[in-house]
């Protein structure tokens, strides 16, 4: 969101010669869940292992 102004992404669209399936990729969004979940607490992580 850039206050409302016009923003361009770029998607990689994939096709899976075996099985046919198709993905969709948006690069931009690759950072999404950490809007929802914050960022990792490596300290906390590295006390638990």
């Amino acid at each position: 969101m850039k206050e409302f102004a016009a923003d361009a992404q770029t998607l990689k669209i994939r096709k899976d010669p075996l099985l046919g399936g198709t993905s969709v990729f948006n690069p931009e969004l690759k950072d999404k869940a950490q809007i929802f979940f914050g960022s990792c607490n490596q300290e906390l992580i590295d006390n638990l292992v």
